[in-house]
């Protein structure tokens, strides 16, 4: 993807302009960090990379995304940022012509180093000397960089945890004291970037400077107890009392509530594999510690998968035993349960016998 995305450089300046790529994956290269997500700015206008490329779109504040060798690269038209009344988007942007202009815009001084069409790395605005300090870092004024979006504060957390570095002392300050601003960030904005901190390596860290910054309340979360890293986010959730407002999927809610029902069992039988899904199983089992071979020989040992591999049918119980249709399925689960645990062979005969023996008498 790099050298792809110095070709599209080469080409943007072979048109007349200039062009660099910006931002994240900048900092991450000079971290030794893989990224895949490669941004670009440009003093191009919009109708301008629309001349040079044929596989591009156009959206607002001159975006634009352009399909190259099957990757997509967003380019942004340098500009510059007006009135962010509803904190989050400016509700006015201005085309600007120098790349120093653009960066000022940006909200961290790590994320606004850049690479030239040659490969070279440009930094305008000390970049490179607070990745080397390890200091995440406004590029102005905090107080009101993050009341222009307070997302920012999330984002500044976000790198501080993923990075191992240190919050700049006058952002520290100004996140302190302007928590509050958290409540006008919507909750799938905030549960986007508590994703980002839950599927960090170092999410431990990232709670502990949620919890240090007494975050917990403005953001409407609160772990329930010591958390534990998983590799799928949704387990971090499931740890964690959350809002109602924060808003999930019928599958990620289902997830969350098998977890959790299965976290507070504090184990793993074939009766919890049978039952849930194996998502679920999965991630309960990073939680409480439990080796995912002991999961796999559980699984392939099952006798049954689903009720309809229970070798009797509906028909044959009631011809056994005349019962009501709540009836017969607590019969169903009492099957499941002596077959799983090998204390009935899943054969007619002996279910039947088993049935007799057990309901007929009663």
């Amino acid at each position: 993807m790099f050298n792809d995305a110095l070709e599209i450089l080469n080409i943007i300046h072979d048109n007349g302009f200039e062009a660099y790529i910006v931002g994240g994956y900048v900092r991450d290269k000079i971290l030794n960090i893989d990224s895949k997500d490669i941004d670009i700015t440009t003093n191009a206008k919009p109708d301008d990379l629309l001349n040079i490329f044929d596989n591009i779109s156009i959206s607002k504040y001159g975006v634009s995304k352009l399909l190259y060798n099957n990757h997509i690269y967003e380019i942004t038209t340098y500009r510059k940022d007006y009135n962010y009344e509803d904190f989050r988007r400016p509700n006015k942007i201005e085309y600007v012509d120098t790349l120093y202009e653009d960066l000022l815009r940006r909200d961290f001084t790590i994320n606004t180093l850049c690479i030239d069409k040659n490969g070279e790395i440009l930094d305008l605005l000390g970049g490179m000397s607070d990745i080397n300090n390890k200091v995440v870092k406004c590029i102005l004024n905090p107080k009101i960089v993050l009341k222009e979006d307070p997302v920012r504060i999330l984002r500044a957390i976000r790198f501080v945890s993923k990075l191992g570095f240190n919050m700049d002392e006058c952002l520290l300050k100004e996140v302190k004291n302007n928590s509050n601003l958290l409540s006008h960030i919507s909750y799938d904005r905030k549960k986007y970037e508590l994703n980002k901190i839950f599927n960090s390596a170092n999410l431990i860290n990232g709670l502990e400077i949620i919890k240090g910054l007494d975050l917990y309340k403005s953001l409407e979360i609160e772990p329930k107890n010591t958390v534990i890293i998983t590799n799928n986010v949704l387990g971090v959730w499931a740890q964690l009392d959350y809002s109602s407002k924060y808003n999930f999927s019928n599958k990620e809610k289902n997830i969350i509530k098998q977890v959790r029902d299965i976290i507070n069992k504090k184990e793993i039988t074939v009766l919890e594999i049978y039952k849930y899904n194996k998502e679920s199983i999965y991630i309960s089992a990073e939680i409480l510690e439990i080796d995912y071979t002991l999961i796999d020989n559980m699984y392939n040992s099952m006798p049954i998968l689903k009720r309809a591999d229970i070798n009797i049918k509906y028909d044959d119980i009631i011809s056994v035993i005349n019962i009501t249709n709540d009836e017969i399925n607590n019969i169903y689960i009492d099957l499941e349960k002596e077959i799983l645990y090998n204390n009935l062979n899943n054969t007619k005969e002996s279910i039947i016998n088993y049935i007799k023996d057990k309901y007929e008498k009663r």
